[in-house]
């Protein structure tokens, strides 16, 4: 049941942060994001980062490697946003846009991968 439950969050979590393409894309062409940028560079503002960090994970998963890779990927995704979020906030839609589609995509990449990877993990064999 455990395992179901930490599968349905990470589903919830990769679909979460795959949208964030789309609002940071959407800030960038309207140049207006709507969250600030406090708020965006929080890796605990979101779901994923409350629910890593809550009374649903215990200490021996916080104690994996795979979650400390996980909370590591998840709090570098959250200093790009910030960063786009902050050149958003400066009109620099540009430089947004080039980091959006470079270390931004590569860092989401990689945090939904290790989630997709930590999720096939948790499946019954």
């Amino acid at each position: 049941m455990l395992h179901n439950r930490t599968s349905d969050q990470i589903s919830q979590a990769i679909d979460a942060h795959g949208r964030w393409r789309l609002a940071l894309r959407r800030a960038i062409n309207t140049g207006h994001l709507g969250k600030s940028v406090q708020e965006v560079g929080d890796s605990h503002a979101c779901a994923l980062g409350t629910w890593l960090h809550g009374p649903d994970i215990d200490a021996a998963m916080r104690d994996t490697p795979t979650w400390r890779v996980i909370d590591r990927l998840h709090c570098e995704f959250h200093l790009a946003s910030g960063e786009i979020a902050q050149l958003i906030e400066q009109g620099r839609l540009a430089e947004a846009e080039a980091l959006l589609v470079g270390d931004w995509l590569a860092k989401s990449n990689c945090l939904l991968t290790a989630l997709a990877k930590w999720q096939g993990d948790l499946a019954p064999s």
